[in-house]
């Protein structure tokens, strides 16, 4: 008779418990979508802060749409103001990720080991990569730098290819976590897990945000799946052998979809949707009062506000 038991007193891993193909999806797929909403709109809402200190004058408005340009031209800045207040802004969401990446201390859960990495996955693409890849920051940065295009091309090129390595680095400790329930010996097998959990969401993403007219996001979520493909397939996971809890995820993949699908129609009802024809709106602050605002026309009065006049006057001289 087979035992599962090996030799040397390990088990089997084909008699691992393990959560189901359709369980990784779901909890991969709707916390991913839940994530990069969230992790938007805290960037957005630091974005907003900190372009604030320096146009003490602006009113508060709140934008946090799903798959979209969180930032929309709301708090435009001359070229000079632009670099010192998305500086911060752009640093402090890495930062952030990685604290929670390395120092968080996290439930045994698998299902909520897994979330942590897919949130600080969405905190690096839509608050670092993103903004590294926009055409008007980059234009600004070449202004504030006095630099060439192609320098300022090769930097910029730079920054991505680095923020591609955190993204390796994290579906890298991702699948330490996945060694513990599933074989990763081949890459085959952690190939399998890959296109389970990160093409879907990331695509579909990618597919939103271009439709919105942000192609920075669109192409930032393509470079997760480039650069967690080639992780996947060219390094072989250590695996630390650590215990889960609630290793089937069946709950986690039950009330993920519910969750995602409460924050993304929450968003879509108050900030509007470009793909879905829904008229976009932001939210004004004054005090403590809340109002909706058509987007273009905040865009309209805060590009007013930074642009300067030019006004004709006729002079008739008296006879």
């Amino acid at each position: 008779m087979m035992l599962p038991m090996g030799i040397y007193g390990e088990y089997d891993g084909r008699f691992r418990d393990r959560p189901s193909s359709l369980a990784l999806v779901s909890v991969s797929l709707f916390s991913t979508l839940a994530c990069a909403l969230i992790s938007s709109a805290i960037v957005s809402f630091l974005r907003v802060m900190i372009t604030r200190t320096v146009r003490h004058e602006l009113p508060l408005a709140l934008y946090f749409p799903f798959a979209a340009d969180p930032f929309s031209g709301l708090y435009p800045l001359r070229s000079d103001q632009s670099i010192r207040a998305a500086a911060p802004a752009i640093a402090i969401p890495l930062a952030l990720a990685l604290v929670l990446l390395f120092f968080y201390p996290t439930t045994q859960k698998l299902a909520g080991r897994l979330n942590l990495h897919t949130f600080v996955t969405c905190l690096v693409v839509f608050g670092t990569l993103a903004p590294v890849l926009d055409p008007a920051l980059f234009r600004d940065f070449r202004f504030a730098a006095r630099l060439e295009r192609e320098p300022a091309l090769a930097m910029a090129a730079a920054a991505a290819v680095l923020l591609a390595f955190v993204l390796g680095l994290i579906e890298r400790r991702t699948f330490r976590i996945l060694g513990n329930v599933y074989d990763t010996s081949s890459p085959g097998k952690r190939l399998y897990l890959w296109l389970l959990r990160v093409p879907p969401p990331f695509l579909a993403l990618a597919a939103s945000a271009q439709l919105s007219g942000w192609t920075a996001g669109a192409i930032a979520s393509l470079v997760v799946v480039v650069a967690t493909f080639f992780e996947t397939i060219s390094h072989l996971p250590k695996v630390h052998h650590e215990s889960f809890s609630d290793v089937r995820m069946r709950e986690a993949a039950a009330t993920w979809p519910f969750i995602a699908a409460l924050l993304i129609g929450a968003s879509v009802w108050a900030f509007g949707s470009e793909p879905l024809r829904l008229t976009q709106r932001a939210v004004r602050v004054e005090g403590t009062s809340l109002s909706f605002v058509p987007l273009d026309a905040l865009q309209a009065s805060q590009k007013e506000t930074i642009e300067p006049k030019i006004e004709m006057n006729w002079h008739k001289e008296r006879k």
